[in-house]
């Protein structure tokens, strides 16, 4: 599953690329259990989880975890460690603060647990093979981190022998597939997370400070993430008063499906941001419509740009699965490119990890592929030209 819920090898941790740019840091005042209140910094963009601050305590809400979950919501108390447990409060799961051990299933939040210096409470992972953040890589190698598998009920076990307080998973409305109900009745708490659900990079970015409400140092998150904010605005105010915004087609076929992302998607917000014309800004979509290759074909053959070609990584490999591929104008022009600039040994892709919590990277990658005369210097990070 992780193709779906976003993970990734990469030799530069956030300390060493700290040095192309500067953090905003800014002063938090406001206190929780000796720890910068996240109320002091109210979420821009993130929808789907909410942090309300209450008498001893917090309340997280998290909603629209996945494709068609209407009002299902998730709350869950947060209480200072040693403090009295608030038994009266309504809530999924009640989670002492700061959170000492952990098991985290996705590798989409590793990067961000290395931000805020928390890695050293991460006690499991789904699968170390798609595991790409340094810092976790060493404790995998130390033995300090297990392996528990994917999201599955036949893990239960495993996950549980490792002692965790919390155990943060993503769901997909399937008693097939998710987990947690299974979890809460061995009393392990659950948390649910939405991150992947949301619309921009920004608002996905912005969980961490979720995680900070869990695991502490807030202000960390807060400066990382003003910091990342700043930069991503930046660059998408250079390419607003750009005239000519190149059409793009994005993604592959899977199978004899095309799955088209709706125009409302993270994608194409981050084709709008990036100065990009995408070709199905006008499919309304709650998630990716499914589309036979001709459809495809018939609208996007002239599509001057053509991104996320994910496995389609070469000429040769386009040449194999059909040839027709090699008709589309962007083909024809070399202006294709695969999200593969960054993959490991084991297949996790770092632009679903690092680049969930630097999405002004991600930015400037698909900038310079759509203009390249803006960022002449810029250097691919998380995508690569597909020759």
């Amino acid at each position: 599953m992780h193709c779906c819920f976003f993970q990734r090898n990469q030799n530069r941790s956030h300390r060493t690329h700290g040095g192309l740019f500067a953090f905003l840091l800014i002063g938090i005042t406001l206190q929780f259990a000796g720890v910068p209140s996240a109320a002091a910094s109210e979420l821009k963009y993130a929808r789907n989880f909410q942090i309300q601050e209450q008498d001893g305590y917090r309340l997280i809400t998290v909603s629209q975890p996945y494709e068609g979950a209407g009002d299902v919501q998730y709350r869950y108390v947060l209480y200072p460690r040693g403090s009295e447990r608030p038994l009266s409060v309504q809530a999924d799961a009640y989670v002492e603060v700061p959170v000492r051990r952990a098991i985290v299933l996705s590798t989409t939040f590793l990067a961000a647990l290395d931000i805020l210096d928390a890695e050293d409470q991460l006690v499991g992972v789904g699968a170390h093979r798609y595991v790409n953040t340094p810092s976790v890589l060493e404790r995998i190698a130390d033995g300090h981190i297990i392996e528990v598998g994917s999201e599955t009920m036949k893990n239960l076990e495993l996950m549980v022998s490792a002692e965790p307080e919390v155990i943060f998973t993503n769901i997909v409305g399937s008693p097939d597939y998710d987990i947690h109900p299974g979890l809460d009745a061995m009393g392990i708490a659950s948390v649910i997370t939405a991150a992947y659900m949301e619309r921009n990079l920004l608002a996905r970015a912005e969980w961490i400070k979720f995680l900070a409400a869990f695991f502490g140092n807030e202000s960390a998150a807060i400066a990382h993430f003003d910091a990342v904010e700043a930069r991503y605005l930046t660059l998408r105010e250079q390419v607003e008063s750009i005239a000519e915004r190149p059409s793009v087609l994005a993604n592959v076929p899977w199978g004899n499906v095309w799955y088209i992302p709706s125009g409302t998607s993270f994608l194409a917000n981050l084709i709008r941001d990036a100065g990009g014309e995408y070709l199905w800004s006008d499919l309304h979509t709650e998630g990716p419509a499914p589309m036979d290759f001709e459809s495809v074909y018939a609208r996007a053959i002239d599509a001057e740009v053509w991104i996320n070609c994910g496995y389609l990584n070469t000429l040769d490999a386009m040449r194999a699965q059909d040839e027709r591929y090699l008709d589309f104008r962007a083909v024809k022009a070399g202006r294709i490119f695969s999200e593969t600039g960054r993959v490991g040994e084991g297949g996790g892709n770092d632009i679903w990890e690092r680049g969930f919590a630097w999405p002004d990277e991600i930015l400037a990658d698909v900038v310079h592929m759509l203009h390249p005369d803006l960022l002449p210097e810029h250097e691919l990070i998380y995508y690569r030209w597909v020759r």
